[in-house]
């Protein structure tokens, strides 16, 4: 019974942190809290075993997912290098009072 409780604050709280804090959405707060309150009297030794195991492999994917948005937003993943760069080298020139020249391209 205490590893249930405990699976179910980790993936209640990765659950707040990463998207009802982002989307502002509380349903999948609310589908984990009536899961776990539909197999709380569950008798079979197994079965319990086996849905805990589920609720912390969904808990390692939620922060999986997480991590993952994480990594490629840092990486700047989908925003063009060189324009990106061009900006950098345009924002430094003027920082000590040259600019860039334009090329006709």
């Amino acid at each position: 019974m205490s590893a249930a409780r405990s699976v179910l604050r980790k993936l209640v709280r990765t659950i707040d942190r990463d998207i009802t804090s982002q989307a502002g959405n509380t349903e999948w707060r609310q589908a984990v809290y009536d899961e776990f309150r539909r197999h709380a009297a569950e008798s079979d030794a197994d079965k319990a075993s086996d849905l805990i195991q589920a609720a912390a492999d969904l808990n390692f994917h939620l922060q999986s997912v997480t991590a993952h948005k994480e990594l490629l937003a840092s990486y700047n993943i989908g925003i063009n290098r060189e324009k990106e760069q061009r900006q950098k080298l345009t924002d430094s020139a003027r920082r000590v009072g040259l600019s860039i020249p334009r090329f006709n391209e």
